[in-house]
């Protein structure tokens, strides 16, 4: 049967097999997920092949069916691994392994059936045919089912494969759709292949071969090509997708690729693809810099305007080299750094500028004076602050938004006055701060703006004060916040004078300050040395008969003697102290009652004071009822006096306390009545045991007269509400005289006792008797 077409196909297959064996010699090497299907592609199209071969070269007829059985049982192993490759590559889901084993056992199957129809025919068996004037053997399977079921499995298996794929390639993204394309078109060729062998009268059979080819077909695309490209794919699309510009240049300086950043900066059109401005650019930065030759990386920041907005670029370029160091070409990296400089530069500001105004902040402030004064040592300067009298009503009252629009109104009028050498800013809440020329100082225009109409919603308009303390810069080696100080010095003493709206620093001010700190730093030692002791003033009836006192505080310092409250009381309010030497003496009127008690001595109830910072540095109920409690004494022995004012923010809050003391059992005085604003509507409100009325409200107005009516009618009204009333700072007989025929019962004051040392009030008014004295 030899002849020149048989000759032709051996050769074709023996060139097959060597190629496939390459393919396979590759791919064996290969760790890629895919391989080991691939590898068996391979090998079973080689195996194939050889069978192929034989069946030509040999003249034996039952071997030549033999290798004919060996070569179609190959087919259905060749297209299983197809599936299992297939299956892996597309991801199409696991295997469900009873169908993988019963693939698996009907190949083995088969492939023994094939055997056996070497020796009894199964599927098919051979005939002679003539092509081209030479003899070929050709399989006769006419009204055989087991070669029609061993095609069905395989044209099944094909149909799964080709659906696999086309699903594949519909739901996959753009990038990865072509490594599937590619996959199905190397196995629809050898399908294609088989099919014209099978249903046409085609002498020689090269599908499996064709699968074979097909296999190292996938082998390149699946391993090699499309991991590639779909890397390439994927890189473009992470540059595209990044926020920094990225442009390459080869060794030509033509732009090879150019990303998304770029073509938006450069208004590159993604139609037109023109790189001509990049490449004019790029050419122009070479003859700029030379020194890119030497350098495999350069940095530089830009910045420039786009879209009417200043932008801020980090640029680098980089040399790219072989192995050899030869040009391959060269990329710039363009970075956005707007948003992040933006960042910086508002943290800068933030750093020295105030948030709300925009005027420098206090260290900024200090740094520029400092500088200016250095710079102008022979020049005046005089430091000025300010402050708003009850800016803390307004926020209450109109709410922290009107509050802030009051300060940006105060900025801006700074700003106004600021000329040459002059620096202002905003140290803290309401308080502002100029450093001025001295020369261009205008007493009568900080005047003006200490009476300052402003709007607080955009219609109403609020008149506001302001406090304004002046320092003359005298030292200029003084820090500047010394002299800020020094400023503020001079503001604080006229805070609370509403007559008064500008002050001048004076040495006397820092005197009194350093006093007034050395006398709160005391506090503590003088506490832990007992140097604070009370004093009791008798609280007397209309006969003369005792019903009470008042404790008052005083201090024994070693050095000075006795030192009055009227020199400590109002700096100890200030610092906050107040709250601690209340307690001392809240305590020291304790163990006194109870030694009283002790004693046997006649019950006398002695007042406190509850000064008005007591309620908010203390619980004032949990202090007072602990001590009576630690001493054992009577509440109703313990009267509590306030003032109007004490209780007259958050009156909700303070009413229910007074309530909580007054059933506890305690009496409450409300202290000073008549010199708080609104005496009537808080005695409306707040029920109280006593009324104390300070004869200091005739002295303080020159129609005595008037007064005195008004003391009467005060009287007359506490008698309708059955309130008592005691009447301290009865001075004179005439004082007393007043009183009695204006009503009143209850007195305290010089005229009967000044305030004694508790033993000597002891001895006065509530001695020993003598079975006590006995005992």
């Amino acid at each position: 049967m030899a002849g020149f077409l048989h000759s032709l196909t051996v050769s074709f297959l023996f060139i097959s097999i060597l190629i496939l064996s390459i393919g396979l010699n590759i791919v064996w090497k290969s760790k890629h997920y895919c391989s080991n299907d691939i590898r068996y592609i391979i090998l079973i199209a080689i195996l194939a092949s050889v069978f192929h071969v034989m069946s030509i070269l040999l003249h034996n007829e039952k071997l030549v069916l033999l290798f004919m059985n060996l070569f179609s049982a190959s087919f259905s192993w060749l297209v299983l691994y197809f599936k299992k490759f297939s299956n892996k590559y597309t991801k199409s889901g696991h295997e469900i392994k009873l169908v993988v084993i019963g693939c698996y056992i009907y190949c083995i199957i088969e492939t023994i059936a094939f055997i056996i129809n070497t020796f009894y025919p199964l599927y098919f068996t051979l005939t002679i045919t003539e092509f081209q004037g030479e003899a070929f053997y050709k399989i006769n399977s006419s009204r055989s089912s087991l070669y029609t079921l061993h095609l069905l499995f395989s044209y099944i298996l094909i149909f799964l494969i080709l659906i696999e794929n086309i699903f594949a390639i519909i739901k996959s993204p753009k990038l990865y759709k072509r490594k599937y394309v590619e996959v199905l078109l190397a196995f629809i060729i050898p399908v294609f292949i088989d099919m014209l062998y099978v249903f046409t009268r085609f002498q020689v059979d090269i599908s499996v071969f064709a699968f074979g080819i097909g296999g190292i077909i996938l082998e390149y695309f699946a391993i090699f090509y499309s991991p590639s490209e779909v890397r390439k794919g994927m890189l473009f699309n992470v540059f595209d997708d990044t926020d920094v510009g990225v442009v390459c240049f080869d060794k030509d300086g033509s732009a090879i690729f150019v990303n998304n950043q770029i073509r938006e900066l450069f208004n590159i059109s993604v139609d037109t693809n023109d790189f001509s401005r990049l490449e004019n650019y790029f050419i122009t930065w070479q003859q700029e810099h030379p020194e890119w030759k030497e350098n495999q990386l350069i940095k530089w920041d830009e910045s420039f305007e786009r879209g009417g907005k200043l932008h801020y670029y980090e640029v680098s370029f980089s040399v790219l080299l072989d192995d050899k160091k030869m040009y391959l070409g060269s990329y710039f990296i363009i970075q956005d750094n707007t948003d992040l400089m933006n960042k910086l530069n508002e943290q800068r500001y933030l750093a020295t500028h105030d948030y709300l105004t925009g005027v420098y902040n206090r260290e900024t402030f200090y740094k520029k004076v400092a500088k200016v004064f250095a710079e102008q040592p022979d020049r005046d300067f005089i430091i000025i602050t300010s402050n708003i009298k009850g800016f803390k009503l307004i926020n209450d009252v109109f709410g922290q938004s009107a509050g802030d629009k009051i300060l940006k109104q105060i900025a801006n009028a700074l700003k106004t006055l600021s000329k040459e050498s002059s620096i202002y800013a905003r140290l803290h809440s309401d308080c502002f701060v100029l450093c001025m020329p001295a020369e261009r100082y205008d007493e009568k225009w900080f005047l003006d703006m200490a009476y300052q109409s402003v709007s607080v919603d955009g219609s109403d308009i609020y008149r506001i004060r302001m406090a304004i303390g002046v320092y003359v810069v005298t030292n200029k080696s003084l820090p500047v916040s010394v002299m800020c100080d020094r400023s503020l010095l001079a503001l604080a003493s006229i805070k609370s004078d509403y007559s008064k709206s500008i002050a001048y620093y004076s040495d006397e001010m820092r005197d009194h300050a350093i006093q007034e700190q050395n006398i709160a730093a005391l506090l503590e030692k003088a506490m832990e040395k007992e140097q604070f002791t009370i004093f009791l003033q008798p609280q007397l009836d209309l006969n003369g008969k005792l019903f009470g006192a008042e404790a008052l505080v005083r201090w024994f310092q070693p050095e000075k003697g006795l030192v009055m409250p009227i020199d400590f009381i109002s700096i100890f309010e200030k610092t906050g102290s107040i709250a601690k030497l209340d307690y001392c003496v809240w305590e020291m009127a304790c163990k006194t009652l109870r030694r009283w008690k002790d004693e046997g001595r006649k019950d006398c109830c002695i007042s406190v004071n509850i000064s008005p910072k007591d309620f908010y540095f203390t619980d004032v109920f949990e202090d007072i009822t602990s001590l009576v409690k630690k001493y054992n004494i009577e509440p109703s022995m313990l009267n509590l006096e306030i003032t109007e004012s004490a209780i007259m923010f958050d009156l909700e809050k303070q009413l229910n306390l007074l309530k909580k003391l007054q059933d506890f059992g305690f009496k409450i005085e409300m202290d000073d009545f008549g010199s708080g604003y609104s005496s009537l509507n808080s005695l409306k409100d707040i029920t109280v045991d006593y009324l104390k009325l300070d004869m200091a409200f005739l002295a303080t107005t020159n129609n005595t007269e008037r007064s005195k009516k008004i003391i009467r009618i005060i009287l007359q009204m506490a008698k309708e509400l059955e309130l008592p009333v005691i009447t301290e700072g009865v001075e004179t007989e005439e004082q007393l005289n007043f009183m009695k025929s204006a009503g009143g019962k209850l007195f305290q004051g010089h005229y009967f006792s000044k305030p004694l040392p508790v033993s000597e009030f002891e001895e006065k008014y509530l001695p020993l008797d003598p079975v006590s004295k006995k005992a």
